[in-house]
């Protein structure tokens, strides 16, 4: 299980590695209760930090649940779900890994802050990630 530390580094950087995976999902109910965490967990605006990285947490491990896993990548790597043949699953999903590498590489430079605290505690909550998010 993904722990998510009640601090602005960690709770963003969750938010922004999952975001390219529920919208390539959609709009089914799993998808619109998940695009619901994101903003959800959006520090400073009405939750405490804590609240947050609790929002976050659930939605990081529900991303990451073995039964997500199968849902979204099949056994050879490649996307099945709504609207995807499997060409257009494969860009969808060489696009989503992409956006997530991205915001993984930003968050471990300390992102918009670029402090050595924020380094850390992204640093802190992406060791635990699987590989599959960012295409490894």
């Amino acid at each position: 299980m993904v722990t998510v530390a009640a601090d602005y580094a960690a709770i963003n950087a969750a938010r922004d590695i999952a975001k390219p995976w529920i919208e390539l999902w959609g709009g089914d109910e799993w998808g619109e209760s998940m695009r619901d965490a994101i903003g959800a967990s959006h520090t400073s605006y009405g939750f405490t930090d804590e609240d947050c990285a609790t929002i976050a947490q659930i939605m990081i491990n529900n991303l990451i649940c073995d039964e997500m896993t199968e849902f979204v990548l099949d056994y050879s790597g490649g996307l099945w779900g709504p609207g995807y043949d499997s060409e257009d699953g494969e860009k969808a999903l060489e696009e989503t890994q992409t956006e997530a590498r991205e915001s993984r590489a930003y968050w471990l430079e300390g992102g918009n802050i670029k402090s050595e605290h924020c380094q850390k505690m992204a640093k802190e909550l992406i060791d635990q990630l699987p590989g599959w998010l960012f295409g490894e």
